[in-house]
């Protein structure tokens, strides 16, 4: 078999005729125009089709919460929270988002952090309201 039998109808050898640079004819359409063709972005996978996902604070969201959780309490819990659901937002609009897992973790972890505050709390208030009842 020949090259030229294994090309397309629509592929010939001859040479287009020369067109002016500001006509601009776009894929098999009939119209001409003289504006510049415009690019179209199409949201796709993330892996090297040059479409980056925007930057989110999950890791310093995991990186508190997970100080709430160990040390201080609902001082880091809180902002580790925010921080947390901000990064969800985001990743939620941009399905396989890199950083969705840690952004759950973080909100995990934070509200952990929060919820041993609480229990801390709880537990010191009834200790407290033990000790001045015993007293009267």
């Amino acid at each position: 078999m020949e090259e030229s039998e294994k090309l397309p109808d629509w592929v010939t050898s001859e040479q287009t005729p020369e067109r002016s640079p500001e006509t601009v004819i776009l894929g098999r359409s009939n119209s001409a125009s003289n504006e510049t063709p415009r690019q179209i972005y199409v949201q796709g996978q993330f892996g090297g089709q040059g479409v980056f996902p925007p930057k989110t604070n999950a890791v310093l969201a995991l990186i508190l919460g997970i100080f709430g959780v160990v040390m201080c309490l609902a001082c880091t819990g809180i902002p580790g929270l925010i921080l947390a659901n901000q990064a969800l937002k985001i990743t939620n609009q941009y399905p396989d988002h890199p950083d969705h897992g840690v952004a759950k973790a973080a909100q995990v972890t934070s509200l952990i952090s929060i919820a041993i505050t609480l229990l801390i709390l709880l537990i010191t208030f009834g200790i407290w309201g033990a000790v001045l009842a015993s007293t009267y």
